[in-house]
């Protein structure tokens, strides 16, 4: 049980920096197109 949540814990590690730079480049991609359309 212990290996599992701890492998789980660092696989969640391992995915926030991928999922930090998705939503950075998700909301650096976002305004353009907002002042775009307005």
């Amino acid at each position: 049980m212990r290996r599992a949540v701890w492998s789980t814990r660092r696989a969640t590690l391992d995915a926030i920096p991928l999922i930090v730079n998705f939503a950075s480049g998700a909301t650096a991609a976002l305004p353009p197109r907002g002042r775009a359309v307005r």
